[in-house]
């Protein structure tokens, strides 16, 4: 089987998508002998400096006419199409109407290939002296003719599933928290093995507060948890701290393995990552998969996406009206993390891709 994935864009330009989908092309071909093929289509292009892992070919025309006949020029002709939502790498304006327009056309005619489409967000919001306010109606209508043509639909939230299950009709969106893409350990070792450490990446930072207090409350935590190391991973060597009683380690940005090593070697990590957002939060995969106890900042006890204060994580503001908790507690919530990741491992993600691509495949035949 192959499968043709369209997206903004493909490595080794720096997009999180691409990066997603990049992996996810890696592991159906490892695991189900599903190939990929990558079709960019974003609003830059970064030229592959060799030969990539996969073909990749860039779509400089989004109109029907464009797509359809960049279709028709592959040498292999795909099975199905994934689509990789994400308005703004499409357009500008987050109003790829010349996309979706191409996508309806293509469905229309005859002996086409089914469409999948993950939907990585939705439309934009703002205030009304911003172009977000006066475009989501626009970029409303666009996703709901994607998730009308799709056959099979995936999101990382919650919320946007409900949504665009209101939008169309058939089978249930799914929703699929996103991976790590910082690696994976099937089976962590346990916190009283690892050093008395936390880890934040202070690149990820989405608070309204400056970073240097962030990063203080952070050490400030450490500190009330009993540990003595706080690792900062980025590039914010600027910042002056206060570090009482904590010895402060900056790393700036690491590769992957060396990521994955300190974090498979810490007790804790902090975020600053939105609360309502943490199903599309690489990091908090991350710290998930690698079986960390994640404090968070927020105030609401209820998380989406199946996460809860005190069963998978801690939130900041829970933690300053009690005692800090024992390493045993500790344990439990990380390991309760890291059961909540499993569903939405690499592999579990792409098993589910391909199972719906096998499902699609059936349904095609007389």
């Amino acid at each position: 089987m192959n499968l043709l994935q369209i997206l903004p864009r493909v490595p080794p330009a720096t997009c999180g998508v691409g990066d997603y989908a990049w992996r996810i092309a890696r592991s159906l071909r490892d695991r189900h002998g599903i190939q990929s093929q990558f079709l960019s289509a974003g609003t830059t292009w970064v030229q592959p400096k060799s030969e990539p892992e996969f073909p990749v070919f860039r779509l400089d025309d989004l109109r029907s006419e464009g797509l359809i006949h960049a279709l028709s020029e592959l040498a292999i002709q795909p099975d199905a199409i994934l689509l990789q939502v994400s308005p703004y790498g499409y357009q500008k304006r987050g109003v790829p109407w010349a996309l979706a327009q191409s996508l309806r056309r293509l469905t229309k005619s005859p002996g086409h290939p089914p469409v999948m489409a993950m939907f990585h967000e939705l439309f934009a919001s703002g205030p009304p002296n911003t172009s977000a306010f006066w475009l989501q109606p626009l970029q409303k209508l666009i996703l709901r003719k994607i998730a009308q043509i799709s056959e099979a639909r995936f999101t990382n939230r919650e919320h946007y599933a409900r949504w665009l299950d209101a939008q169309s009709t058939g089978r249930k969106t799914l929703t699929l928290p996103v991976f790590s893409n910082l690696g994976e350990c099937s089976l962590p070792a346990p916190l009283i093995s690892r050093a008395p450490a936390m880890v934040m990446f202070v690149s990820s930072n989405q608070s309204e507060l400056p970073l240097s207090q962030i990063i203080d409350q952070a050490a400030d935590l450490a500190l009330k948890m009993g540990l003595t190391t706080l690792h900062l991973v980025g590039n914010r060597s600027g910042i002056s701290l206060r570090s009482p009683g904590v010895e402060v380690i900056r790393h700036g940005f690491l590769e992957v393995e060396e990521a994955s090593r300190l974090l498979a070697t810490c007790r804790m990590a902090y975020t600053a990552y939105s609360p309502d957002h943490l199903g599309k939060s690489g990091l908090m995969a991350a710290f998930a998969a690698h079986g960390l106890a994640v404090i968070t900042r927020g105030l609401q006890p209820h998380l989406p996406d199946g996460l809860s204060d005190g069963r998978e994580v801690f939130h900041e503001a829970g933690l300053s009206t009690r005692p800090a908790p024992e390493l045993s507690e500790l344990q439990t919530v990380a390991s309760n993390l890291h059961t909540w990741y499993q569903p939405h491992s690499l592999s579990n993600t792409a098993r589910s891709y391909a199972d719906h691509l096998h499902e699609m495949r059936r349904a095609q035949k007389p």
